[in-house]
Parts: structure tokens; sequence; C-alpha cells
């Protein structure tokens, strides 16, 4: 297996070795880590080129991110795709929504909707802040149905589609549990995930420890070399 494997995820695929780390608690894993002799940050990327030497990887995963700006980065990146290459679409929560500015001009960045769309997770703003709190709160609740995960289906559908013509493979993962049937890793979703990629730290918190992102790659590797979906833990 060789080529590049392109990345386009949230926080649970984005390199840790960025100056802003992708989650509030990634340096307290970090941390954690060296306490276990572990001094090389090992996140999916490392992971990825430990198992198979001869991939590259290039990931454009951002922690906090939506769905909408997962797959505008993908289309963003499509033409720098080459063929015999891998791409991973690991989709986000599907509550998550990109916020416009009061003003009605500017983007004010992606909002993360909480336990049923009832709170959100953005520091030092309030719901009578910089955007229509109550417009993209009724948004978030309306991508809880079924069918705005058909919709998404539909696309990652399309993208497959131009990817094989293109004769690069697609692994499709997501955390939002109406997404799990369409996973091609299966148990990849939160709820299915929480406490099984993370376990072996003593952070709360659901984001995989080095021995998670282990896992993670590996089954991704797998995926591309023999097509086989595989339950994540």
């Amino acid at each position: 297996m060789s080529g590049t494997i392109h990345i386009f995820g949230d926080s649970f695929l984005a390199d840790w070795t960025k100056h802003k780390k992708p989650f509030p608690l990634c340096q307290d894993y970090i941390d954690w880590e060296k306490t276990q002799g572990n001094n090389i940050i090992q996140d999916v990327p490392y992971w990825m080129t430990h198992f198979n030497g001869s991939i590259a990887v290039r990931n454009f995963s951002k922690g906090g991110t939506t769905n909408e700006s997962i797959f505008e980065r993908f289309e963003t990146k499509y033409d720098e795709i080459s063929p015999g290459d891998f791409v991973v679409i690991q989709g986000t929560l599907n509550t998550r929504v990109r916020a416009m500015h009061k003003n009605g001009k500017d983007w004010w960045g992606d909002v993360i909707f909480g336990k049923g769309v009832n709170q959100y997770f953005i520091n030092k703003i309030d719901k009578n802040a910089i955007f229509k709190y109550k417009f993209y709160e009724q948004l978030a609740t309306e991508r809880l149905e079924d069918k705005w995960a058909d919709f998404l289906f539909k696309k990652i559908n399309f993208y497959r589609k131009v990817l094989e013509q293109k004769k690069v493979n697609l692994c499709f993962i997501s955390l939002d549990p109406s997404m799990k049937r369409y996973n091609d890793i299966s148990s990849w979703h939160v709820g299915g995930t929480k406490g099984r990629i993370s376990y072996i730290s003593p952070i709360k918190d659901d984001h995989p420890s080095y021995y998670g992102n282990k896992i993670i790659a590996s089954k991704i590797i797998n995926f591309f070399k023999t097509g086989i979906s595989e339950d994540l833990y």
C-alpha cells in the first residue's frame, strides 16, 4: 500500500502536534502519556505511518468543525488528490452548525450544540451574543431527523463515486449515532466509541488516548488494504 492518505475530519482525527491543540484536554492527554513513558506524540497520522511506512499522510482535520466545513475542505483539496491515493472523511455530530454573525455579512464560526441541543460549548458567549442563537438551535434540532442523515449519506455516496472515477478509495466514518449504519468502520459513533478508545486514560473525555489513536489508524489502514469493515473495538 503506497500513495497518500488525505484526512478530513474534526478533533478525533486532527493532528496533536499543531501549536493549537484540536480539543481542550489534548495537552492533558499528552502530559498523562508522558507519565507512562510515551514521550512521542502518537496521534492518528503517527500510527498510520507506523503501520505503513510507505504511505504519506496529509491531515486537514480541525477540532470543533462542522460537516459543512469538513466537506468544504475536501472539495477545496480535491484536485490535489491523485489516482491511487486514499481519502478518509470523518463526519462530526450533525448538530454542529456554521453560524453567521448578526451583521449578516460575516461567518462567525462553527457552533457546537450539546445533548438534546439544549446547550453549546463556546466560552464567554451567551444566547444574546453575536449570532442568532434561537435560529441555529432550531437548525440543529432539525438535523436530528433521519432525513438529514439520509441527505449526508447521499452526499458521501456522491463523493465516493467521484473518487472511484479517479481510482481513489474512500473510507467514511461518523461520530453521529444517526450515521452509524453508513459507516465503513462499524461502531464508530458517539455512544459506540465512548469509553472504548479513551478508556486506558484517566482523562474524563471521549477523545482517544494514544492507544485509541492506534486502534483507529489500524482499522482505517486495514479497511484500505482489504475493503473489509471491522468493529472499531
